[in-house]
């Protein structure tokens, strides 16, 4: 774990993911705490070391690697805790990521491994807030839903903490279709990030980069380009999970974890909700399981 410096004001500690960090003379704003208190007392040694004490900490979202250390650090300083609606919730009560995947029953104990510790949220932002400031230090908040359901960048002296709204060309490659819960307000953040004048983004699992557009657009290309395999392949209805077979196929995905089959079967309903937005797909019970197919038009034989 590396801290870098990228002005007067902003730096990053280089982490899995990238731990935000906005400077006012001895104090800092962290933007998110990484995966656990084992990264939380790394994030904490290496501040005390420069002599900074943090004074709260910004979660973008609600995954466990990225609101992992909250506890650790809001006991150990008395940060304050900030995060978006929904997003809040979730942080305060993490059983309810496993239980949504597990489609709102309890979950098995391989979805519950990977919970972050609870954590308070001291301040909730509200969806209409388009800026902070924390003890003097001005923050801007950029709405970057879709990858989670209400998740924020974090914009100071035009640098971007853009979360996980961006995969470098390196992740896309090595995930070929990256987890997003919400397909629809994805493609919406891609396309406005692409239009946006941050000189510098700071990606959650990659280096900085300074071309976002083209950043954005090559995440839209993938996704774009699921969506298109999906219609192909629906011009005959399936049950999602003839779809998430089909797509592992397609895109030469081997899955071999528990949790990571339900993360993917999230991915497929994500495409599949977005499409049938739309109006380009339509669901309906066929042997008592829900099938997906290309909408139906009057003439149309099926």
């Amino acid at each position: 774990m590396k801290l870098r410096q990228l002005s007067d004001h902003v730096f990053y500690l280089e982490d899995q993911p990238n731990i935000g960090i906005v400077r006012e003379g001895g104090s800092v704003i962290l933007i998110d705490t990484g995966a656990g208190s084992g990264t939380a007392a790394r994030i904490l040694k290496i501040l005390d070391r420069e002599g900074l004490y943090p004074l709260a900490v910004l979660n973008t979202h609600s995954h466990a690697d990225h609101c992992g250390g909250n506890r650790f650090i809001r006991e150990r300083t008395g940060a304050l805790v900030y995060a978006p609606r929904t997003e809040a919730s979730i942080i305060q009560s993490p059983y309810l990521e496993p239980f949504y995947l597990f489609s709102g029953a309890h979950p098995i104990e391989e979805l519950q491994a990977d919970m972050a510790e609870a954590s308070e949220v001291d301040y909730v932002i509200a969806d209409d807030e388009i800026s902070l400031t924390v003890d003097s230090l001005p923050l801007n908040i950029v709405r970057l839903p879709g990858h989670s359901p209400n998740q924020i960048g974090i914009e100071v002296d035009g640098i971007l903490f853009s979360a996980d709204a961006i995969f470098s060309p390196e992740l896309l490659d090595y995930y070929r279709i990256p987890f997003h819960a919400d397909m629809a307000r994805q493609k919406e953040t891609l396309r406005r990030l692409a239009r946006a004048p941050y000189p510098v983004y700071v990606p959650a699992h990659s280096p900085p980069g300074r071309d976002l557009a083209a950043a954005a657009r090559a995440n839209l290309d993938v996704i774009e380009g699921v969506e298109q395999f999906l219609l192909k392949t629906l011009l005959r209805r399936k049950t999602t999970e003839e779809i998430m077979k089909e797509l592992c196929l397609q895109y030469r995905i081997q899955i071999n974890r528990v949790h990571n089959s339900y993360l993917m079967y999230t991915v497929t309903h994500a495409f599949l909700g977005s499409l049938k937005e739309q109006g380009a797909i339509e669901v309906e019970v066929k042997d008592n399981l829900p099938c997906w197919g290309k909408t139906t038009l009057p003439g149309d034989r099926r």
